[in-house]
C-alpha cells in the first residue's frame, strides 16, 4: 500500500486540477525521539526552522483563510471516523502519546491555569484517560471524559477505577458530537493530527459552539487549545521518506507553468532538518476555537526559490496555542506527531528567482476530512 495513512477520495490524477485525499489516522506509525529537557512556556520563536520573516507568537495566522459553514454531525461520519481510528490508535502510539515531553508539559502547565475549581469537558480521552486525569490533579472539580472508540472507553473506565478516581471522572463512551453533556464550564482535547483537523477537531468543536447548554462558546478560553494549525514548507529530496528516484524526475521549462501532480500524503520517519526545507513554514489550514469554526477553507501559498534544488513536496506539522501563554509546536521535535509528506509524483530541479505555489482545498466538515491540492511552479527565465 503506497498510502499507508491516507486513502485516495479519487481514483484519476489530472494535472491541470487539485488532487483529493482523504485524511485519517490510520496506520502503524514510527517512533519520534525522545527528549529529557524541560520546556519554556513558550517557546516557538527560538526555534531555528522560524526565520525571523515569520510570526511564531500566539493568535490567528498571517492570512485568514476563506471559510464557510459546514454540516452537522451525523451518524454516516462517527462511524467512519470510528473505523480510521481503530486502525490508528494503536497500544504502541498511546504508549508515545503518554511519554511525549512537550505535549503533556505544556497542556499541564496550560491546565493548571484553566481548570482549577471548575468542570470540565474532555473531548477524545483515549486509552488512559490522560487529559482527564491532568485535568484533576490540576484541581478541577470534576471532568466529563468523552470517547469515541467503545474498546477505549472501557480501558479509560478501567484506569480510572484503577486510580480511584471515579468520583471524579466520570467516562462516557460515544462521539461529542452525538450523546448528551452535562453543562460545563470549559472543554479540553487533544483531537489534533498530523496536519491538525484530520481527527475531526473543527466538526466537534462547531457542534459544542452550537450547544449552549453545554458549554458557552462566547467565552474567551472556553476551549483548551484555543487555536491549531498546520505548519508546512516545501522540501528537497533530501529529506527524510522522500523519493530520491532521478529516473521520474520532471523536466523545468523556462518561462512557463508546470502544473506538478501530488500522488501520496504519507508520514516522515523524522522530522525534515532545515536544511532540507525550501522555505519558510507558512500556514496550510487552521481551526479557531474563539471564533466560530469554519469547515471549509481554502489557501494558496507561495514561495521563491532561493537555491538550486529538487523538489520533493511538502512537509507539514501542527503547531497548537493552549491559552495564549503555552503552547506545543511539533517542528521542534519531542512530541508523538510525525510530519507528513504531500508527495510530488515526480521530483523536479527549481533554481533561484522560480516561484512554488500550493493551493489546498480542505473539507472538514465530514471524516475523513478531505484535502485537495494543486501545485504549480512558475519557472524562471534563463
Amino acid at each position: 500500500d503506497n498510502f499507508p495513512i491516507w486513502r485516495m477520495a479519487i481514483g484519476t490524477m489530472q494535472s491541470a486540477g487539485p488532487v483529493k485525499f482523504s485524511s485519517s489516522p490510520n496506520g502503524q506509525g514510527m517512533a519520534m525521539p525522545s527528549v529529557t529537557h524541560s520546556w519554556p512556556a513558550c517557546f516557538a520563536s527560538q526555534a531555528s526552522y522560524y526565520p525571523p520573516s515569520y510570526s511564531t507568537g500566539m493568535g490567528p495566522p498571517m492570512h485568514a483563510p476563506a471559510v464557510t459553514a459546514g454540516t452537522p454531525i451525523t451518524a454516516e461520519n462517527v462511524g467512519r471516523l470510528r473505523q480510521g481510528f481503530t486502525g490508528g490508535f494503536t497500544p504502541d502510539m498511546y504508549d508515545r502519546m503518554a511519554a511525549d515531553v512537550q505535549r503533556v508539559q505544556q497542556y499541564a502547565r496550560a491546565l493548571g491555569r484553566a481548570v482549577p475549581g471548575r468542570t470540565v469537558l474532555d473531548v477524545g480521552t483515549g486509552r488512559d484517560a490522560l487529559l482527564a486525569r491532568l485535568c484533576i490533579s490540576a484541581g478541577a472539580r470534576h471532568v466529563y471524559a468523552v470517547e469515541v472508540l467503545p474498546e477505549m472507553a472501557a480501558a479509560a473506565r478501567e484506569e480510572v477505577r484503577r486510580l480511584g478516581l471515579e468520583s471524579a471522572i466520570t467516562v462516557i463512551e460515544g462521539h461529542s458530537g452525538m450523546v448528551r453533556l452535562p453543562k460545563v464550564d470549559i472543554v479540553v482535547h487533544e483531537i489534533v493530527g498530523g496536519l491538525a483537523p484530520e481527527e475531526g477537531m473543527a466538526a466537534a468543536l462547531r457542534d459544542l459552539q452550537a450547544r449552549p447548554e453545554v458549554v458557552d462558546a462566547r467565552k474567551a478560553g472556553w476551549s483548551l487549545p484555543r487555536y491549531v494549525e498546520t505548519r508546512v514548507a516545501p522540501v528537497t529530496i533530501h529529506a527524510p521518506g522522500a523519493s530520491k528516484d532521478a529516473k521520474q524526475m520532471a523536466k523545468r521549462i523556462s518561462n512557463s507553468v508546470l502544473k506538478l501532480k501530488v500522488n501520496r500524503c504519507v508520514r516522515l520517519p523524522t522530522i525534515p532538518p532545515p536544511n532540507t526545507l525550501l522555505g519558510e513554514l507558512q500556514v496550510l489550514d487552521s481551526i479557531d476555537a474563539e471564533a466560530t469554526v469554519g469547515l471549509m477553507q481554502e489557501r494558496t501559498l507561495r514561495w521563491r526559490m532561493r537555491t538550486a534544488a529538487v523538489l520533493a513536496g511538502f512537509a507539514c506539522a501542527p503547531w497548537l496555542d493552549l491559552d495564549g501563554l503555552h503552547s506545543v509546536d511539533a517542528w521542534l521535535g519531542g512530541t508523538s506527531w510525525q510530519h507528513k509528506l504531500i508527495g510530488l509524483e515526480s521530483p523536479l530541479e527549481v533554481v533561484p528567482g522560480d516561484e512554488v505555489t500550493l493551493t489546498a482545498r480542505v473539507n472538514m466538515s465530514n471524516y475523513p476530512v478531505q484535502y485537495a491540492f494543486t501545485v504549480a511552479l512558475h519557472c524562471a527565465g534563463g
